[in-house]
């Protein structure tokens, strides 16, 4: 059986998304990752994104102190010391607008809504910038807000729990896909996900075994830390 249901985003049976760029091998939501991402030939990559001094940034954490060598929150920098921030790898933090120049067209983007007001101002972000992109997020009042201003893009809810409830809120949200974490995605789960019409993809895999058992579940999408590992070519033979 296949549960794409005629999704608009990534139309393959299967397909490998980089979690974070390439998050296992270098420095997360960093351009270095994505760039690895795409020599391992992954069909998209997905990232964070949060709204900082009135600018999308792609990052994951409220805290800089795990992937800088500076510590305190985000909003605690100034502009001007924001900008002097750098990652592990001597890169600056990007700007949304920096890692949606350097994505080929042939690879997708999963936009993660990850903190307060990303889901206007990446409403608004995507009205004058196209690509093929899917925008998720485990916020359901940053999705809605999203979904009100950007209504014809595909999106997606996250979960980390196995709660019967998100049907109806995904359902009430009208997004097409729902992405669940690896941990709770057993059979009876995806089931009820697939019989209320929505398209799945799981986080994060980073066995190939797995990523297999998951194909064969029907599951349309896995993220992967390791795209030199987990990546189409993997499947092929499989």
């Amino acid at each position: 059986m296949n549960h794409l249901r005629n999704h608009p985003f990534l139309q393959k049976p299967f397909s490998v998304i980089g979690h974070r760029g390439a998050a296992g091998h270098a420095p997360e939501n960093s351009l270095e990752a994505f760039e690895i991402a795409f020599v391992c030939g992954v069909d998209a990559i997905e990232f964070d994104v949060k709204y900082v001094h009135d600018e999308l940034i792609v990052f994951h954490d409220d805290t800089v102190e795990r992937m800088t060598s500076s510590t305190g929150s985000l909003d605690s920098f100034s502009c001007e010391e924001f900008e002097k921030l750098r990652l592990r790898n001597g890169e600056p933090i990007p700007t949304l607008e920096q890692v949606w120049d350097i994505v080929p067209p042939s690879i997708g983007m999963n936009v993660e809504l990850k903190g307060p007001n990303t889901g206007l101002a990446v409403a608004e972000f995507v009205q004058t910038h196209s690509h093929r992109y899917l925008v998720s997020s485990f916020l359901v009042d940053e999705l809605a807000k999203f979904k009100q201003f950007a209504a014809n893009v595909p999106t997606a809810l996250l979960t980390r729990v196995h709660d019967m409830n998100i049907l109806g809120t995904a359902a009430e949200l009208g997004v097409e896909n729902i992405h669940v974490m690896d941990a709770v995605a057993d059979p009876s789960y995806l089931l009820a996900m697939f019989n209320a019409g929505f398209t799945v993809y799981v986080f994060t895999v980073n066995n190939v075994a797995r990523a297999i058992h998951l194909r064969e579940l029907d599951v349309a999408a896995i993220f992967t830390d390791v795209p030199n590992e987990i990546n189409p070519e993997s499947f092929k033979e499989a």
